[in-house]
């Protein structure tokens, strides 16, 4: 059973090695159970406006690591996307970037990891679209490869302040708690005429 879900928001999940089999508890293997069953809310995919990148959101009831494996047919061969968790371990609150994608295309994906109770989840499979190229997108990104002049802080290595300008949205900067004063400053290397901006979702 495939179901569909084209929705206004997005993110999810690490592959757990094991989590797109059948167990065999006799074995001493954790059984692989329905991943639905602990989603607090079915998962949502937001396709960015170019078509090209998509996040999935999802929360579940128990801590897990989990990971969204997506393809454009039900082989699921064309990624993996795993889970911005700054934290490393498992959480509730779950969101992925899946990158590499076509504009105006069918996807389909599973979402499948660990859960804190030793057990496997792996959910039914699922699809979205992404948009057709927005023609009207933004134009050359004039940060794209600056330097980072000064940054308040940041949260890791994993997190640091070229993330920001590296062009790539599978990445992300986050500063070590600084709330409404995180900050940072680029320098363009350049004169250029800044016409709009867009925000990645962030922490």
């Amino acid at each position: 059973m495939v179901r569909s879900f084209v929705t206004p928001a997005a993110g999810v999940v690490l592959l757990l090695s094991g989590c797109g089999g059948s167990a065999d508890p006799a074995a001493g293997a954790s059984e692989v159970l329905a991943a639905e069953q602990v989603f607090v809310d079915e998962p949502v995919v937001v396709p960015d406006a170019s078509g090209t990148s998509a996040t999935l959101r999802v929360s579940t009831e128990l801590d897990m690591a989990c990971a969204v494996v997506f393809g454009r047919d039900e082989s699921l061969g064309d990624g993996i996307a795993t889970d911005a968790d700054m934290g490393g371990g498992a959480h509730t609150d779950h969101q992925a970037v899946m990158g590499g994608l076509q504009p105006d295309t069918e996807y389909f994906y599973r979402v499948q990891g660990s859960g804190a109770d030793g057990n496997l989840y792996r959910s039914e499979l699922m699809t979205f679209r992404t948009p057709a190229a927005d023609g009207g997108a933004p134009g050359e990104n004039v940060a794209s490869g600056a330097d980072v002049a000064d940054v308040s802080s940041e949260f890791s290595d994993a997190f640091a302040a070229g993330n920001a300008v590296d062009g790539d949205l599978t990445t992300e900067w986050s500063s070590d708690g600084d709330g409404d004063d995180a900050s940072i400053t680029v320098d363009l290397g350049r004169r250029a005429d800044v016409v709009g901006g867009r925000c990645a979702a962030g922490r």
